[in-house]
């Protein structure tokens, strides 16, 4: 026991470990359809919680309340609720995004009031299109030489071509630059920038000709595109799969101290140069620069529209401060809670707000594993929105390893006339682009729940592409390939692949070795008196059954 207290302490004395107090299946009221008992979930009590370990748990379907942690029985809830998150690098603003973000750019020039009030239920399909006809696509999947699921062979050999007649140029520095490349491309699918089935067997190099080319170049762009284009037929768009831009994916994988440095072209090649003798770039002319600063793509556009300016006569600036309570935060939350939900009065109180919005049991960090982190560090927060200096909104937010996580948003009413709920997803959404810049695996950002029978709760399916979570395999899968499922077999896993079986053996070797806080004591499972094993034994393997493995075997499972 008290080696496991040493091995896990942290700062001020509290251990640097997840505390978990599992609770029992519970129903309540339905807060989409009001049915009385409709909603039936999982809970736990978070005394700690890492936020390796929260990342972890919303991805099997977990979200918090305050310290309260609960999981949605998809099977027994009437609307059932998925996991829903968005790329954030890869979000395509819809038509309606880009006409509010352009009144509100016109609000923080002139201060004129937008015409129309854009309702997070009212966000319209973009060209009247389903989300099914909707699809989320990738550039580059996981070569069959690393770990992972293996693609079918092409009926050619891409690198055969490339590097015929010039075997006897494959020495040492060939390879080197091939196994650079190689790991480009599994950094590329690590980060998520993947596909399944567009790599070839062999990444094509093959030596160059200095000085238009580098000593060694790659076409595994051409090869991507033309693996994707075989695989979709007449569903194939090409400008998904544009050559240049698969190539400069995959450069940017490629370290900076790299012995070879890998320069995508504008025709899609990818030439390699000793990092020590390294090409002079031209320089581009003026009219080139003035293009290459303009806003180009939407995600671009939606940036420069929804950041204030320093001549703005009204700035809507963003702060990001700990999770903490503040009375003029409190004093907006029961205005907004009045006017939006209705609220008497009296049902908001101090301690309530504090319990629900200020309340974590996060364990703030500045960074994980000794890389850098985003600026504020990693847990629980609150964003002020202040429009010339007054307090007009405040989203609670978490941020985690792979994502900012939106608990929960209110504003002022007075200002409903700015669609507050839509500008603060944009923004959400746009401030963790810029973050995952410094942080590449920081780039997803989790709206909370999809509940397609509601159709007040379907707007948050308009911010493409979306993935929800497979309530069975905890997989993602694009919402539009998900939709048929959830519409016809609610809770239902939405891929045909089944989960990993574990056998009884395996199980109980998992319970066996689960750390157990009881009586200010840890010890794993089998370590307990076995009267405590009997007693504990089924909620221990509930509790394995449903924060998996992982977590199961780091956290501690606390019995009061």
């Amino acid at each position: 026991t008290n080696e496991m207290l040493e091995e896990n302490e942290g700062e001020g004395g509290l251990p640097n470990v997840s505390i978990i107090a599992p609770q029992s299946e519970y129903t309540s009221k339905c807060g989409y359809c009001k049915s009385a008992s409709g909603s039936t979930s999982f809970g736990a009590t978070a005394e700690l919680l890492k936020v390796e370990d929260y990342q972890v748990l919303i991805d099997r379907g977990w979200r918090r309340s305050g310290t309260w942690l609960y999981k949605p029985n998809l099977t027994k809830s009437c609307c059932p609720p998925y996991t829903i998150r968005l790329d954030a690098t890869k979000f395509t603003p819809s038509r309606s995004h880009l006409r509010l973000a352009k009144h509100i750019k016109r609000f923080y020039e002139t201060g004129e009031k937008p015409h129309e009030v854009m309702e997070d239920d009212h966000i319209e399909a973009e060209d009247g299109k389903s989300e099914v006809q909707e699809r989320k696509e990738s550039v580059v999947e996981k070569p069959k030489n690393q770990k992972g699921p293996q693609h079918k062979k092409s009926k050619t050999n891409d690198s055969t071509k490339q590097e015929q007649g010039t075997s006897n140029q494959k020495d040492g520095s060939i390879e080197e630059v091939r196994s650079i490349l190689s790991t480009a491309v599994q950094r590329a699918i690590d980060s998520g920038d993947v596909s399944s089935d567009f790599v070839p067997q062999d990444i094509p190099i093959g030596p160059g000709k200095p000085p238009s080319q580098g000593e060694y170049f790659s076409k595994i762009a051409f090869s991507v595109m033309g693996r994707a284009k075989e695989s979709q037929g007449q569903a194939f768009d090409k400008s998904k799969y544009v050559p240049a831009a698969i190539a400069n994916c995959i450069c940017t994988y490629i370290p900076s101290d790299s012995p070879w440095k890998g320069i995508a072209s504008k025709n899609g090649f990818i030439n390699f140069y000793p990092s020590d003798h390294l090409p002079q770039m031209p320089e581009p002319d003026k009219k080139t620069s003035k293009k290459r600063n303009a806003p180009t793509s939407k995600l671009d556009q939606l940036h420069s529209l929804l950041t204030p300016s320093p001549s703005d006569s009204h700035r809507i600036e963003m702060e990001t401060r700990p999770s903490e309570f503040h009375q003029d935060e409190f004093d907006l939350y029961v205005k907004y809670q009045m006017a939006i939900h209705k609220d008497k009065p009296e049902k908001n109180t101090p301690e309530g707000y504090t319990r629900f919005l200020c309340d974590s049991p996060l364990i703030q960090v500045a960074s994980l594993d000794g890389q850098p982190g985003p600026p504020m560090g990693y847990g629980s927060f609150h964003q002020r929105y202040t429009l010339n200096g007054q307090l007009i909104a405040v989203g609670v937010i978490d941020i985690l390893p792979m994502c900012i996580s939106s608990v929960y948003f209110f504003y002022d009413p007075a200002y409903q006339f700015l669609s507050m709920g839509v500008y603060s997803a944009l923004r959400e959404t746009m401030w963790t682009w810029e973050l995952s810049k410094n942080v590449p695996q920081l780039r997803y950002y989790y709206m909370g729940f999809y509940i397609h029978s509601c159709k007040k709760m379907r707007y948050k399916g308009q911010y493409k592409p979306s993935d929800v979570l497979c309530p069975v395999n905890y997989e993602w899968i694009p919402l539009a390939d998900a939709i048929s499922t959830v519409e016809s077999n609610p809770g239902a896993k939405l891929i045909e692949k089944s989960p990993p079986q574990v056998s009884e053996e395996e199980q109980q070797l998992i319970v066996n070795n689960v750390p157990v806080l009881i009586r200010m004591e840890v010890r794993t499972f089998e370590d307990l008196p076995m009267r405590f094993q009997n007693i504990l034994r089924r909620a221990v393997m509930d509790y394995l059954d449903r924060v998996g493995p992982t977590i199961a075997l780091s956290a501690w499972c606390s019995f009061h």
